[in-house]
């Protein structure tokens, strides 16, 4: 299941850490998303289906 959520500057700042890779969608922006390692690093995702 997909954890959509807003993507702010607020939530990206406040996000846990886990012992496992997450992924956050983007509710406003269909196809973002934010991959946060358990290392604490940050990756952005972008698709389209066309």
């Amino acid at each position: 299941m997909k954890t959509l959520t807003l993507l702010t500057p607020l939530l990206l700042s406040g996000l846990k850490l886990q012992d496992k890779e997450y992924t956050l969608y983007d509710a406003q922006c269909e196809g973002l998303a934010l991959r946060v390692q358990p290392s604490g690093s940050f990756s952005c995702a972008s698709a389209r289906i066309f």
